[in-house]
């Protein structure tokens, strides 16, 4: 296990180091990750094989690792077909949907540190999120489509990532897939909230997305509580 991390870390151009932990004998998933996060993260990213159901959900030990965690979270998934390997990090291609709010955001910081780190191109996607029957005048929507990209084009310019727009006015699971298919795109990440409840659960159209998605997708997650989101950064110059 600590191979594979330390090899994993390899094919970036990262110099970080990578500390594994293995859980005590008799501890459950949450006892385990429960125990680690006392010691103070930022984030936690979730990678699991068998991590979806066929409708989108998330499997028994997601929920597990989740609920042992109320700091930010990322969750990676990617289909057992895509099985191609990772592409060579100068061509890789992310697309991050964007909406102005404050969840987006979080994710396309994320996508940045992403793109930065291994000299991916970045895609910025507006996606609507008025409610059929809202009131809002079509030129208001395109310029606040306008505003959102240029700031997050702007945030990934600073740190030398390139970066590409488009908007779309598509029900946002439908824009994102279209988007994704039409660029050949190598990684979505999606910038959500949590909603509230027992259950890891981030909504309807995030589980639309990630159930027919024929790309990894990195799901970013807020923190569960202000105090753990406070400890949230983006990424350092």
């Amino acid at each position: 296990m600590k191979a594979a991390a330390r090899k994993g870390a390899g094919t970036t151009d990262s110099d970080a180091e990578v500390d594994v932990t293995t859980p005590a004998p008799g501890m459950t998933l949450q006892e385990a990750v429960n125990e680690e996060a006392r010691k103070g993260f930022d984030l936690m990213l979730i990678g699991l094989t068998e991590g979806l159901t066929t409708q989108g959900g998330f499997s028994v030990e997601v929920h597990q690792i989740a609920a042992a965690f109320d700091g930010p979270l990322a969750l990676a998934f990617a289909k057992t077909s895509a099985n191609e390997g990772p592409a060579t990090q100068h061509n890789a291609r992310i697309l991050v949907p964007v909406s102005g709010r404050g969840v987006s955001q979080r994710g396309a910081e994320v996508a940045i540190a992403l793109a930065r780190v291994c000299h991916a191109r970045l895609h910025l996607l507006y996606v609507s999120t008025t409610q059929r029957g809202e009131r809002f005048a079509e030129s208001d929507e395109q310029n606040r489509a306008s505003q959102v990209l240029a700031e997050n084009a702007d945030a990934a310019r600073r740190y030398e990532v390139e970066v590409t727009e488009a908007f779309s006015r598509t029900v946002p699971e439908e824009a994102i897939l279209q988007e994704a298919a039409a660029m050949a795109a190598d990684l979505i990440v999606l910038g959500v909230d949590r909603l509230q409840g027992t259950a890891l659960d981030f909504g309807a159209m995030v589980a639309s997305v990630l159930s027919r998605s024929e790309v990894p997708v990195l799901v970013v997650a807020a923190a569960t509580k202000p105090a753990a989101a406070s400890r949230a950064r983006p990424p350092s110059a």
